[in-house]
């Protein structure tokens, strides 16, 4: 669905960081010392869906593209932690606000393609959103497992999230430059 566009590439950008999440949490927790996975995946999560009422509210107050770009900077700013995360603390925290950057982008996302698509066509917007979200996913896991086995470091596979994130923002800077929305 061409009018939700927008919406899609901040999906896709955003969700790359969720592949390598997926991916490489994990590792870099056995890297710092937290041998139980469950641990990172349980904090992302509690923090993900503590933040999606609020989120959905504070898109429907004061519009998708200001939550967006609040919840671009997190995920930029939590991926950098992750990739320089040495103690378990702070990858811990940055997990967690990992979490309140992923749990804001669904429900806004979903109410802004909502909101551009016209009504008989809802069904194909939220279709293409998905897509592109499981783009990002695929794309993510691929890109920061192989970028990780590749150099073996955590570093640059989660700074590329970062750098991504970053992208969305910049793009939403531009918005003006895109369909009206």
């Amino acid at each position: 669905e061409p009018r939700v566009i927008l919406p899609c590439i901040l999906m896709g950008l955003s969700y790359y960081a969720y592949g390598a999440v997926l991916t490489l949490i994990a590792d870099i927790g056995q890297h710092v010392g937290i041998y139980k996975k469950e641990l990172l995946f349980t904090c992302f999560t509690l923090a993900s869906l503590a933040v999606r009422l609020l989120a959905g509210k504070a898109s429907d107050k004061y519009g998708r593209p200001p939550v967006m770009l609040f919840s671009s900077v997190i995920i930029m700013i939590s991926m950098f932690m992750i990739a320089i995360a040495e103690t378990q603390t702070i990858l811990i925290a940055a997990v967690c606000l990992y979490g309140l950057g992923q749990g804001s982008v669904s429900p806004t996302l979903l109410a802004w393609a909502t909101d551009l698509s016209e009504e008989r066509h809802k069904g194909r917007a939220l279709a293409s959103l998905y897509i592109f979200m499981e783009l990002g996913i695929g794309v993510g896991a691929f890109a920061t497992g192989w970028i990780y086995t590749s150099r073996s470091n955590f570093f640059l596979p989660f700074v590329s999230c970062s750098v991504l994130a970053g992208l969305a923002f910049i793009i939403l800077l531009a918005k003006p430059l895109f369909r009206k929305g």
